[in-house]
């Protein structure tokens, strides 16, 4: 009996640390409010609780610069395409940062633009947050080519779609349909809404 209890009693305070975390995550303003496009999210993957989706997205070229690098934390004294560079770059360690890509219209992915150590530096320099979305991510450095970059990793990009939404999702399929997101203190969406406009 005291087993059960126990356990039950996990189940409450798990339960109760992720609505606290979801009531954090939408306090006051979104930090970015998005439309996306059927074009710009991978097929569903449908389950009980809705659907979940996944932001397409590419790179700039270049999209990160030395001073970016940086200023993230990497030691880039050593040029890169020399043959020390390999070597060099690959011995550091991956960075915690934050990146930002472009929603443009009538593009099928988002562009993926900047990275800073930081999401308020990315947002001075990007100020529309109806255009331009702030995630973390993973970066790791690559200097053995021309030119020095960064490789993303841990961008979390999926976005789960809740009923009523995914209903009509499920209602409307092979329809085209716009996404409405709003992305909170946290940097995580949720969906605000969904339509099914008849023309581009």
């Amino acid at each position: 009996m005291k087993s059960l209890i126990a356990a039950a009693g996990l189940i409450l305070v798990a339960n109760a640390a992720a609505l606290l975390h979801v009531a954090a995550n939408r306090a006051g303003t979104p930090e970015a409010v998005v439309t996306l496009t059927e074009e710009q999210l991978s097929p569903v993957t449908i389950h009980e609780s809705g659907v979940d989706l996944t932001v397409r997205w590419q790179l700039s070229k270049p999209w990160v610069s030395k001073a970016d690098l940086e200023q993230l934390g990497f030691d880039c004294s050593v040029s890169p395409g020399t043959s020390d560079a390999r070597v060099h770059y690959r011995r550091q360690p991956s960075r915690r940062g934050f990146v930002a890509l472009e929603n443009t219209p009538g593009n099928p992915e988002l562009t993926l633009i900047a990275a800073a150590p930081t999401a308020d530096i990315l947002r001075e320099k990007h100020p529309d947050p109806n255009r331009v979305l702030i995630l973390p991510a993973i970066l790791t450095i690559q200097g053995y080519e021309s030119q020095l970059t960064a490789v993303v990793s841990d961008l979390p990009l999926q976005i789960h779609v809740p009923r009523p939404f995914s209903t009509q999702l499920q209602a409307h399929a092979n329809a085209p349909y716009r996404l409405h997101l709003a992305f909170g203190q946290n940097h995580e969406p949720w969906v605000t809404g969904v339509d099914f406009p008849t023309t581009r």
